[in-house]
């Protein structure tokens, strides 16, 4: 399964050893299981990541927890030391097991 990421680090392109910022959306409904069909009148099938595991190079740098009340579209932030430039992996799981990823490079300036 694929699902559009789109990723921002601010400052873009940071300093070794500096604080920054890192800002994803995922465009993912994000359905709670509670919400009815408008057309059909029955339940939507719970549907939304539980997890996201964030690594630079192999490192786990965070790791996100939700729950079925996070919104549709959301976007997340955290800050990080960027210690090294490098391949930044976000592996995101939802309710039924099923995961993704989406790779970016982090460079420093």
């Amino acid at each position: 399964m694929s699902v559009p990421v789109i990723v921002r680090v601010i400052p873009n392109k940071p300093k070794k050893g500096d604080v920054a910022k890192l800002m994803f959306l995922v465009k993912h409904p994000m359905d709670p299981g509670t919400i009815k069909d408008p057309k059909t009148g029955k339940l939507i099938p719970a549907n939304y990541i539980t997890t996201i595991d964030i690594s630079l190079n192999g490192k786990k740098i965070a790791t996100i927890h939700n729950g079925p009340g996070v919104s549709s579209n959301p976007i997340f932030g955290l800050d990080f030391k960027a210690e090294e430039a490098g391949t930044v992996k976000m592996v995101f799981t939802d309710n039924h097991g099923k995961s993704f990823e989406h790779d970016f490079s982090l460079e420093l300036s």
